[in-house]
């Protein structure tokens, strides 16, 4: 915003700097000129139209109590709210009951900062289970407040509200093709193998990716084999696929989906998978920022995963609806279509390619889908809102 950003922000990232040592601070100076900008103590200023990725990248946010908390919160980032002007502490109150953000007070005199902001967002370290619990409460308190129950209550009449009602997506090859996943661990695999071993890069990925048609599933054997790795190689690179930092993109259509949907819809993610592989894939992905709840099926119930019904039940209950009120999508016939179908859920098919079990999931698919953009209206369909009069 304005000369605030200069006179105070030097001091808040200061004190950041000392209360978490590491940290990666970066400070967008709103509409202010770049040319006026102080030097800071720690951390880069952002360039001109760099806010939006960088809010939506970050672990915690320090804000004004404006738009950008509202953005922060939107996104589901851990943010501090600080009271720039008098007129914001309403807001920043008012997100602070809520649990959506944390009140950093206000801002003090010239040079000084908000004292509260850097305690506070020492607090919300990554990953920390209140960092976790605010990205959830914030994004649900602000991209879907309750604004007919608030309405009708300050009018006092009945006012028609709509049912909650959820969506859960499968990841795997429904949200984005798996090959990409696949490709990205053999890119982590041809490294490893020039760099251990000696063989190119260029050649290991060559070997692996010709293998794909011819022996999927052995690539890593036939990788060993041609290029004459030990035997103990297959294991460790199978190891490098799992443990590495997957390369990938949401693909537009996917991001454009879920924005479309988070207007009336909870959102949920259920996916199969070693979770801890999983957790690298949706943070890779970008998906955590745009769905309610992520439950990994695997952690859930006898850790059996889809279709058993734990981890179905579990994302009904961390978005607060019933299984009625859900519509499930996915491409496994067996673990997405006839797993939801069992707990009462309907059920969109989104096949990825044909499957032997084609015909038993068309028979349990309530509606069967050529691509996701088809997703919203499907869902809508199977789904109407449901309106009940609420009194004041």
């Amino acid at each position: 915003g304005g000369a605030h950003v200069f006179s105070q922000v030097p001091a808040v990232v200061a004190a950041l700097a000392r209360r978490v040592p590491g940290l990666d601070i970066q400070v967008a100076s709103g509409f202010t000129s770049p040319r006026r900008r102080p030097a800071l103590p720690a951390g880069r200023w952002l360039a001109p139209g760099q806010l939006g990725r960088a809010l939506a990248d970050a672990h915690v946010a320090i804000v004004a109590g404006g738009i950008t908390a509202y953005e922060a919160c939107a996104l589901g980032v851990p943010a501090v709210a600080v009271s720039v002007v008098p007129a914001q502490q309403p807001t920043v109150r008012a997100l602070a009951r809520r649990g959506a953000a944390v009140d950093g007070g206000s801002l003090g005199a010239a040079g000084a900062g908000s004292p509260g902001a850097p305690r506070a967002c020492s607090r919300l370290r990554p990953r920390s289970g209140a960092s976790r619990h605010m990205g959830g409460v914030s994004s649900t308190a602000v991209a879907r407040p309750a604004w007919p129950w608030r309405c009708a209550r300050w009018r006092g009449r009945e006012e028609p509200v709509a049912e909650r009602r959820a969506i859960l997506f499968d990841l795997d090859d429904t949200l984005y093709p798996l090959e990409r996943f696949v490709m990205s661990g053999f890119r982590a695999v041809a490294a490893t193998v020039e760099a251990r071993y000696g063989v190119s890069r260029a050649a290991a990925l060559e070997t692996l990716v010709s293998a794909v048609a011819a022996s999927r599933g052995r690539e890593l054997q036939v990788l060993a084999e041609r290029h004459d790795l030990p035997a103990a190689a297959v294991g460790e690179l199978v190891d490098t696929i799992r443990l590495h930092v997957p390369e990938l993109r949401l693909p537009e259509l996917s991001l454009s989906v879920l924005g479309a949907l988070r207007r009336d819809w909870r959102i949920g993610l259920v996916t199969n998978g070693r979770p801890d592989i999983q957790a690298r894939k949706v943070r890779a992905l970008g998906v955590h920022r745009l769905v309610d709840a992520v439950v990994y099926a695997h952690e859930v119930g006898n850790g059996a995963g889809k279709p058993d019904a734990a981890p179905f039940l579990e994302a009904c209950r961390q978005l607060g609806v019933t299984a009625a009120a859900t519509v499930f999508v996915g491409d496994d016939p067996d673990c997405d279509i006839a797993g939801a179908h069992a707990v009462g859920m309907k059920t969109i098919w989104l096949p990825a390619r044909v499957a032997p079990q084609a015909a038993r999931a068309a028979e349990r698919a309530d509606v069967i889908v050529a691509s996701l953009a088809d997703v919203p209206a499907a869902a809508t369909r199977l789904l109407a809102p449901a309106w009940r009069a609420h009194v004041a």
